[in-house]
């Protein structure tokens, strides 16, 4: 049997190209909005015009139906789909009609026919009629795959125009009931080409699954639009809905974690709501901004907003990683460009999914190890020891005054032994000492919990050829590890679009959230963070009061009094855990977004969209600082009130021709763009709290601070793209845009970036006969793109800042920063060339690329001669480069009849180089920036060793004839005092590369997806380690390395004398090898046999556990070697580990 399609090759569109003309930025947005209309207008009239031609003529005699066919082809759009065989029942027609819609004319054709007609879309689907009803029979089979001949379990079986269906079993086989009024059957499989097949008068039918190479035929999102992915000629790496189902995130940005080479990211606070920083092919900028541009359904999107959307509603994410990728985001695309698309429904029955997962939270990373109560009085006696000594006293002398001194200095004995008994004059520890309130001397226990995490996902969804709709609920409540901190959110979404007429579509999409997070106190002062506290207590304050005998000291309530430690030598008059009670620090955030298109179809090759946004973001800080203990003592109490708001709307029109030719493809996109956003900032603090119980501004008696402002930011832009491609061998695309950003001169204001592109389909070539490989492609592109983020909207005035007074009077000062009209955007000339393939039915594939961004006109601020009467002004003069490769590696180890095993390997080997400077060096805490070197290169002073005589602390010497230095055995200049130390570049901070592993295997109806990130190289500076390792300063913890200190001579160690009192400096000892290997997700789920889900009256069931970051190895325990770019650790939230449980429904 023949199946025949009758089609025919339209008539040539003449392409528009046209170079886009840069206007004034002064173009007003009504002249916009005038343009725009008069456009709509115009297109308008040819969609009337496009209405009126679906009208046909005709007048025939005894004509056969496919002459019919192709005669009514020729005066419309349709096509005509029919089985050959079909068409030999059909009459002769004989017809006379003149302008009669193209429906009415059908109607009459089928009329006197045994025939039956559907239209779908453009489409005439015919067939035959049927005189008798069909009574239901079972049919069943057998699934293979073509290529093996294997049996292929799970694979999903259904009737065509019903819902619901069954799955193979492990066999292969399967057995479904088909309704007398339906014919065909739909086969799908992962990896696997659907099939459709019509049902014969037999009631066994066996087929074969061909394998399908989904990579190259999966659409992918682009910049203003979407593209075959075996037509793209740029870096773009996509993930998908699947890769998310199951994750346990509360922002979406964790998502890209590991998700694909040359995205490199920290591993994210531990607070709950937030997610870790990208960056994508290294690193763009020194002094303006390095993170990717956010696109949510396509407007721009802050990435401090990310926690707004709720991950249960993603489509995809795709990652623009080059500049023929995202130049079509001129301006704001020089560190990448990251699309995020959201569910919409699909040409399919209603159904509802719900998703509730139950999970835990704890503290993913180690924590250093430090010394316990036992071992910590002893050094601190070796300490005050050893400085008595070095101050003249003899050894036993300062042994006796140490003994009996310590527990003076540390204020605090935790033990049941006398003061001057705690540690005996030989350093030990009295052996009779025991602990008064062991259970007390936690800090960690006391500030942690295990953190509950439950979600609940409910959408619903369906649609049919002219419209689909998408509706979702969900809820989230995650609650920290350190206590009270949480993260509550409520989203909800609408999506619905209408094929309104055959030209004409549109749709709105909905969303809003509304959230409340209890905020850890990392970013307040040192004494209110508990995170340091936790680091730097030692093991001898308790949390609450003890009397002498150790019990609990209560209030009259018979609660437990929290310790002030008044006396403590070490955070006097503070309780990180009372101050964690006490006050308070939330935020809310209430997120409305609104997307709207029209979309005007014209002349059979033209589409006008235009695309309108709305984004609105408020969010209200409130921070109180309690009367009793802590800051707010020296207030009364303060309360601090910060509200922002923030407006962003985005209107584009776009207009798109496309148009295939013979074996050409053309699409042409032309643009206009135009965003605003506005940032609205006011801040109030009160003092003196009048009555207790009542945190807002009125209930205190003193104003403290007022203060506001608003900064407004636009953009307008032009654009346009040109994409080709011949017989999906040769690729080509181009595209152009210009910008003029607000935050720069008039003069100087709009910018020029573009991009070229090309592709070669190697294996599609005659000449090649090689019939294992399946996919062969080379690639390459180059082009520029801009980056106007840096760090002000207003970098090209000079400003003057008031609260001056000129005796009594108000006045103004002049800022110091000279403006500088002349300031540009810094520029990104990208270049990008990459190999993909595919090999043994694609069980080995994935690409290999090599890229070099080069950033011109870095900002600086350069200091201007004092005679100017001003320090400084912000210049473009610099410039750096990244290059690197990267390697991702897609492997099928194992497929068998039960069994599957794909293997995924990601790497980027990454060289970040600064090319050109205003100034020889500049130095910026433990880094330099020099020509010839990166940004995140150590300069640090070279740390020789200890002194096996003395115990002290050597440096390489800077000045080797000081007074302080001298030649060790070795012949090498050094010096005990840090301040004649040789600073050095001490390494970088930038890995030898970096990526991650994934592995699923799938067996029967289960499915275990592990996926590990990695780094190699490179070295951090450990701050906690440092402050863990000071020498001798009294109440600060120890890590158990100080056990390792010297105390004799001749001793060989790397841990210097103890001494009360040393400064201790910056230097290359404290780095330490950054290469990690982190078990980042984990995931196990079960499908039930749908032979159960239908007993349960439900389509599909499927229930999962899931781990997020479920092991973390560095080079020391406790150290979390990503948690900056920098490399520079410090005491912060640290990740979440996440533990839960789940249940997918679908009805």
């Amino acid at each position: 049997m023949k199946d025949c399609i009758q089609t025919e090759t339209g008539i040539p569109v003449p392409g528009l190209n046209q170079p886009l003309k840069s206007r004034p930025y002064a173009f007003k947005a009504f002249l916009v909005m005038k343009f725009t209309a008069l456009i709509i207008f115009c297109f308008s009239m040819q969609m009337s015009a496009a209405t009126m031609a679906q009208r046909v003529s005709l007048n025939t005699s005894n004509t056969s139906l496919k002459e019919i066919f192709r005669e009514v082809r020729k005066q419309t759009s349709y096509y005509f789909i029919y089985n050959s065989e079909v068409l030999e029942k059909a009459n002769p027609v004989t017809i006379n009609v003149k302008n009669l819609a193209l429906e009415e004319l059908l109607e009459k054709i089928f009329s006197t026919q045994p025939l039956v007609y559907s239209i779908e879309d453009h489409t005439i689907v015919v067939s035959a009629k049927s005189d008798l009803p069909r009574a239901d029979r079972m049919i069943s089979g057998l699934v293979t795959g073509k290529d093996d001949g294997l049996p292929l379990p799970g694979v999903s079986v259904r009737v065509k125009g019903k819902t619901g269906g069954v799955t193979t079993d492990r066999d292969g086989k399967y057995s479904i009931n088909l309704p007398g009024t339906f014919q065909t059957l739909i086969f799908s499989y992962i990896g696997y080409a659907n099939l459709e097949v019509t049902v014969g008068a037999g009631n066994t039918l066996n087929v074969q699954l061909a394998v399908e190479n989904k990579q190259l035929e999966e659409v992918v999102v682009q910049a203003y639009g979407s593209i075959r992915k075996n037509a793209l000629t740029n870096a773009v790496s996509t993930i998908n809905a699947r890769d998310l189902e199951n994750r346990q995130m509360s922002n979406i940005a964790t998502a890209l974690v590991g998700a694909a080479p040359g995205i490199q990211t920290t591993t994210g606070s531990g607070q709950p709501g937030s997610g870790p920083s990208i960056r994508i092919r290294g690193f763009g900028s020194i002094n303006g901004g390095v993170d990717p541009l956010y696109v949510v359904d396509g407007a721009p999107f802050p990435e401090s907003g990310l926690n707004n959307l709720n991950p249960d509603d993603i489509e995809s994410i795709s990652v623009l990683k080059d500049a023929s990728a995202s130049a079509l985001y001129g301006s704001r695309a020089a560190n990448g460009v990251i699309l995020i698309t959201t569910k919409k429904g699909k040409n399919s029955p209603p159904s509802i999914d719900f998703k509730t997962t139950q999970g835990l939270n704890s503290r993913a990373l180690s924590d250093y190890e430090k010394v316990d109560a036992f071992q910590y009085y002893p050094l601190l006696w070796e300490s005050m020891r050893n400085s008595l000594v070095s101050k003249g006293s003899t050894l036993t002398a300062a042994n006796d005054a140490a003994s009996a001194g310590i527990a003076a200095a540390l204020v605090y004995n935790p033990f049941n032994v006398d003061d001057k008994q705690v540690v005996l004059p030989d350093g030990r520890i009295n052996p009779a000492a025991s602990l008064l309130y062991a259970d007390d001397l936690d800090w960690r226990k006391a500030l942690r919990r295990t953190g509950l995490r439950s979600e609940y996902n409910l959408n619903y969804k369906g649609g049919s050829s002219k419209s689909d709709y998408y509706a979702s609920l969900s809820y989230l409540k995650d609650e920290g590890y350190s206590v009270l901190t949480d993260f509550n959110r409520y989203n909800g979404r609408v999506n619905l679009n209408s094929q309104v007429k055959d030209w004409i579509k549109t749709g709105i999409n909905l969303s809003a959230s509304v959230q409340k997070t209890k905020i850890g106190n990392e970013d307040s002062g040192i004494w209110e963070n508990p995170f340091y506290t936790d680091l730097i207590f030692a093991p001898i304050y308790p949390v609450y009061k003890h009397d002498a005998a150790g019990a609990y000291q209560l209030d009259a309530l018979g609660n437990k009094v929290y310790d002030e430690g008044y006396t403590r030598p070490i955070a006097p008059g503070r309780n990180v855990l009372a101050e964690t009670e006490y006050n308070d620090n939330f935020n809310e955030k209430n997120y409305i977004s609104g997307r709207t298109y029209i979309e005007l179809s014209f002349l059979k090759n033209f589409k006008f969209t235009t695309n309108l946004s709305l984004d609105l973001n408020n969010v209200k800080l409130n921070v109180f600082d309690n009367p009793t203990i802590g800051d707010g003592v020296t207030y009364n109490g303060r309360s601090n009130r910060t509200n922002t708001g923030s407006r962003s709307i985005n209107l584009n029109q776009l207009l798109n021709y496309n148009r295939t030719f013979g074996r050409h493809n053309l699409d042409v996109l032309a643009g206009h763009e135009a965003y605003q956003y506005r940032y609205n900032y006011n801040f109030a603090s009160a003092g003196g709290q009048i009555v207790s119980g009542s945190t807002e501004l009125k209930n205190f008696a003193n104003i403290l601070s007022l203060t506001s402002y608003e900064d407004n930011y636009r953009i307008e832009s032009y654009f346009g793209r040109i994409q080709y491609d011949f017989d999906g061998r040769y690729f080509a695309s181009a595209s152009y845009r210009t910008d003029a950003s607000s935050r720069f001169a008039a003069s100087n204001r709009w910018g020029k970036f573009w991009s070229v592109g090309a592709g070669w389909q190697i294996n599609k070539e005659q000449f090649f006969k090689a019939d294992w490989v399946d996919n062969l492609k080379l690639r390459a592109s180059y082009g520029q793109v801009g980056s106007d983020d840096l760090g002000s909207y207003y970098l090209y005035q000079t400003f003057y800042d008031t609260g001056y007074k000129n005796g009594s009077e108000a006045g103004v000062k002049q800022s110091l920063t000279l403006g500088n009209d002349k300031i540009q955007w810094e520029s990104n000339n990208n270049m990008d060339i990459a190999l993909e393939f595919g090999v043994l039915k694609n069980r080995i594939s994935g690409h290999v690329e090599y890229f070099n961004r080069y950033t011109d006109n870095l900002l600086f601020l350069v200091p201007l001669a004092i005679s100017s009467g001003l320090t400084s002004k912000n210049e473009n003069f610099g410039s750096l480069y990244n290059r690197g490769a990267e390697v991702q590696l897609d492997l099928v180890p194992v497929r068998n009849r039960n069994f599957k095993w794909n293997l995924g390997l990601n790497w980027t080997k990454l060289t970040n180089k600064i090319a050109k400077l205003p100034f020889e060096e500049y130095i910026d805490g433990t880094k330099k920036y020099m020509v010839g070197h990166s940004r995140y290169d150590y300069w640090l002073r070279q740390w020789y060793g200890v002194d096996p005589s003395t115990g002290s602390e050597l440096f390489v010497a800077a000045d080797p004839a000081a007074a302080d230095s001298f030649k060790t055995a070795d012949g090498t200049a050094v010096t005990t005092n840090g301040s004649n130390a040789l600073f050095h570049y001490a390494g970088s901070a930038i890995p030898n590369f970096f990526g991650s592993i994934s592995n699923t295997f799938t067996y029967k109806n289960f499915s275990l997806d592990i996926r590990f990130i990695y780094q190699v190289g490179g070295k951090a500076f450990d701050n906690d380690y440092e402050s863990l390792m000071l020498n001798g300063t009294y109440g600060r913890a120890l890590h158990v390395d100080a056990l390792n200190r010297w105390q004799n001579p001749g001793d060989v160690t790397n841990v210097p004398r103890r001494n009360i009192g040393d400064t201790m400096y910056d230097s290359d000892r404290w780095l330490i090898d950054a290469s990690y290997l982190y078990l980042r997700s984990a995931n196990l789920s079960y499908a039930l046999p749908d032979d159960f889900s239908k007993k349960l009256g439900i389509h599909n069931v499927k229930v999962f556990a899931s781990g997020e970051n479920l092991f973390m190895n560095s080079k020391r325990k406790g150290f979390d070697a990503s948690q900056a770019y920098n490399g520079n650790s410090s005491y912060t939230y640290a990740p979440t580990r996440i533990i839960s449980l789940g249940i997918n429904v679908t009805l």
